[in-house]
């Protein structure tokens, strides 16, 4: 299944858009379209980009609109269906072209008044791409687009590509060539481990990661033949620098790529899951690439790699030599004509006039891409001469190219104002990536402009001089497109070593590095309805922007839960809450959701406590199927919401929300007389719509556990009709009720199917996608297409595996395996490697 990314104008397109969707659904594709954020040409850039971005394929469509023009972020004033072909270009996407024949009848109310613009773009798209036949209409768009997609199919690069790799700095990448051939060649050999080894700065994380694009076809290359792979599993150790357990961390990672998902927080490994890697290791070509492989002190991990089956690979960088066990390729410095090159390349870039002289700089410095640039900035920066460069290396007497680093840095650090040192200490704070982010092809890089500069405590144009000095310097690199301010590994490292000599600057940029993301959460969560605290952050769009940031956010809630549990700890967490659920952080929400409660009970917040027991610990609970714990959470919410003033309307509140969530937990206890007293009870009291569309909710479950789909549907319906504060992450949690029960409807198939396929259309909301993706699984159950269904749901439990051990989901998935009376022997195989707790003799089929 290939995730692809359709971008047109959208208002005289919009029959067209629904074809093409109809066709990419039957072929089994899944489309990211604007049509499941919000349906007008007017659409959130940043969203679109990243979704284009993390697309496998692109197709556009044009007509004679040539669309929208975004303000903010788009200086150049393109429109934003042509943003969105410049990312997917950018983004080396495979892109598919269909444009409206200049004889189609077209209504003149769909034509710009000046099409300047519009033919000047469709004139660059057909000299650049392959458009084939213009389509006149809906029908015809269809059967051009299976076309492609099926002439698509036939060629080498037919498999779904799916990777995590960062995206390439080709502005200062020198291609090796010796070295890339030696790669290439390591990985056609028998060898399930490939080393890229050398000293930092001699380019081994620009190799590996050019060779990831390599072997998925994603990039040119002279060497003929390329070894090909399907998968490419991108781990560093820059991007975690606190992780321990390596082996849980690069498992979990190549379960999240190749299962296509994005898997938060390592769980420790058990057999069966090791089991279950190893599997798809050996089903599919996948080349798990692991970046700064000699900081990560996991004993485990290497005696893992070394019985990696075949076809799959593991290639590592190294600065030094690892074992004996590996294809070794050892990385020295650049060629008499690559340095040649890349010394007049930097130069030039530097505004330094060239001279011939400068190529001695790769022999003070050993041809090391890094020190070179740092002596190059030295030199632009600070004004000095070779011959001072050339000195200063030698009366330092270095006797290793460590010690030429250390003097670089030193010398540099001395030049460089104080702002730009407050620039410099402030990154160590900041995560090398982006969690959630990066889990996606093309992940975003470095480190936000405008964080940094809050960070750093000064004044915008004081960040702006002394960030413009520090690239001149060679310390640092701005991302060109996006501002990104991005740090080479020896640079943090020696910037963490002067942080650590300075602990009230620490101190100090802590503070305003926790200030600025509680303020940047609060900015981009809240909602304008409902606006009580809590529920005012109910799953809405905007939490995108926490995707993209939730490394560094998870930093502060794990920084301020030791030292500030009563500030902003306890308010960012209150702020997360409803996020890290529809995010699937359901081990994050516990832990802290626990520290906060103690918080709230410190300070005898009595409406505070209660809720987080109820809705944000007792509901986790519920969902990690902890029935028990759930059942005990809530009762204590409910005793002390019990205490407050009867004429609260928060009392009201959270009497019936924990009256509902109580019968929740009775009815999967399989205790469905309580639970109807209980929800019945619930239904009686007056409360705010948030609260009774729960209500409803509930109660539309009870129906649906006694088999009375009609009635769970009408609940359902109910609850969904009191969403007039704003609806909740595309009915993430409602719309999975509501196709289950018009399964259950004679007639509803259908509907059911359409639903669900909307719904897992919503690839943000980990756990709404996955319901939407075992609602079809059970569509596929009921057409009688027992091996789809098998397969979906197969999918389904390697995406939960590293997240949870216990699951109500995988408790739905575990009773379709036992409907599948005829396939015992899928049953064995697929719970077996699926679920460390759950023996198979529980799981018996009915005879």
């Amino acid at each position: 299944m290939l995730k692809i990314y359709v971008s047109s104008t959208f208002i005289d397109l919009e029959d067209y858009r629904r074809m093409v969707n109809i066709v990419l659904r039957r072929l089994g594709h899944e489309d990211i379209a604007m049509e499941y954020y919000v349906a007008e040409d007017v659409r959130p850039l940043d969203k679109c980009l990243l979704d284009v971005s993390n697309a496998n394929l692109y197709i556009g469509i044009f007509a004679w609109r040539y669309g929208w023009i975004p303000d903010a972020g788009n200086s150049d004033g393109l429109s934003i269906t042509e943003l969105e072909y410049r990312q997917a270009v950018a983004s080396k996407k495979p892109c598919l072209i269909f444009m409206l024949s200049e004889k189609a009848p077209w209504p003149r109310m769909y034509i710009d008044k000046d099409t300047t613009r519009i033919d000047t773009f469709r004139e660059e798209l057909a000299k650049t791409h392959l458009t084939g036949p213009h389509f006149s209409s809906p029908d015809e768009l269809g059967r051009l687009v299976a076309e492609a997609l099926n002439k698509l199919g036939k060629t080498d690069n037919a498999s779904p590509i799916f990777h995590n790799l960062p995206q390439p700095n080709y502005e200062q990448f020198v291609m090796r060539a010796k070295y890339m051939k030696e790669v290439m060649e390591g990985l056609k050999t028998r060898y399930p481990v490939i080393t890229i080894e050398g000293f930092a700065g001699v380019g081994k994380t620009s190799l590996a990661i050019e060779t990831g694009y390599i072997v998925l076809g994603l990039a040119k290359s002279a060497i003929p033949d390329p070894p090909k792979f399907t998968y490419v599993v991108w781990i560093s150790a820059v991007d975690k620098p606190e992780q321990k357990e390596w082996l849980s961390e690069v498992v979990n990672e190549v379960l999240s790529t190749v299962s296509n998902n994005s898997s938060a927080t390592p769980t420790p490994l058990n057999v069966r899951e090791m089991r279950l890697v190893n599997e798809l290791l050996q089903r599919n070509k996948v080349l798990i690439i692991i970046d700064n492989f000699e900081t990560m002190p996991d004993p485990r991990l290497k005696k893992w790699m070394e019985s990696v089956p075949s076809p799959s690979k593991v290639l590592l960088t190294s600065r030094v030599q690892l074992w004996q066990k590996a294809y070794p390729i050892r990385v020295k410095g650049l060629a008499k004509n690559e340095a040649t090159r890349f010394i007049s390349q930097e130069a030039k870039a530097k505004g330094i006039t060239w001279d011939p002289k400068l190529l001695s700089l790769s022999d003070i410095t050993g041809g090391n891409p890094q020190a070179i640039v740092l002596a190059l900035g030295l030199m632009a920066g600070g004004r000095l001469s070779l011959n001072e460069i050339r000195n200063h290396i030698h009366l330092s007497t270095p006797k290793s190219i460590r010690e030429v680093f250390n003097s670089l840095y030193s010398w540099s650090w001395s030049q460089i104002t104080g702002q730009a040192r407050c620039i410099l200490l402030t990154l160590p704070l900041f995560s090398a990536g982006n969690s959630l982010a990066q889990k996606t092809a093309n992940r975003t890089t470095g480190i936000r402009r405008l964080a940094v500069c809050k960070v750093s405590g000064l004044q915008e144009f004081e960040f702006d001089c002394a960030l413009q000095q520090l690239v001149q310097y060679g310390l640092l690199e701005v991302d060109g497109k996006e501002g990104n301010i991005i740090v080479h590994p020896m640079t943090r490292e020696h910037v963490s070593a002067k942080l650590a000599e300075a602990p009230a600057f620490h101190e100090e940029a802590r503070n305003r590095f926790s200030n600025y993301y509680f303020e940047y959460v609060s900015n981009n969560i809240k909602r304008t309805t409902p606006c009580e605290r809590y529920w005012n952050v109910l799953v809405n769009d905007n939490m995108l922007a926490i995707d993209i940031e939730w490394s560094n956010i998870n930093e502060v809630l794990k920084w301020t839960s030791s030292t500030n549990p009563n500030g902003i700890f306890y308010d960012l967490l209150l702020l997360l809450v409803h996020y890290m659920d529809s995010r699937f952080l359901n081990q994050e929400r516990i832990a802290y959701v626990k520290q906060a409660i103690e918080v709230a009970h410190t300070r005898a917040c009595l409406e505070d406590e209660a809720l987080l027991r109820l809705d944000a610990l007792g509901w986790t609970y519920v969902e990690e199927d902890r029935l028990d714990d759930a059942y005990a959470e809530i009762l204590q919410g409910f005793n002390i919401a019990s205490q407050l003033p009867e004429t609260n309307q928060t009392k009201r509140d959270l009497l019936a929300l924990g009256l509902a969530w109580q019968a929740r937990v009775m009815a999967e206890k399989d205790e469905p007389a309580t639970a109807e007293k209980l929800v019945k009870e619930a239904l009686s009291i007056p409360c705010s719509a948030w609260i009774q569309t729960r209500v409803y909710m509930v109660a539309g479950d009870i129906e649906f556990k006694s088999d009375n789909s009609e009635k769970a549907l009408h609940y359902y319906q109910l609850a969904a009709g009191k969403i007039d504060y704003g609806e909740e992450g595309h009915g993430y949690q409602l719309e999975p009720r509501i196709g289950l029960a018009y399964l259950g409807i004679e007639n509803g198939l259908q509907e059911a199917k359409r639903r669900f396929e909307i719904l897992r259309a919503q690839d943000r909301i980990a756990i709404g996608r996955l319901y939407g993706e075992y609602g079809l699984a059970l569509v596929a159950y009921k057409e009688k297409n027992k091996p789809k269904a098998v397969k979906m749901m197969q999918g389904i439990i390697q995406e939960l595996s590293p997240k949870t051990k216990s699951n109500l989901l995988q408790k739905l998935i575990y009773k379709l395996f036992r409907d599948l009376e005829d396939d015992e022997k899928t049953l064995a195989e697929l719970c077996d490697s699926a679920m460390d707790n759950v023996e198979l003799e529980d799981l018996s089929i009915n005879r």
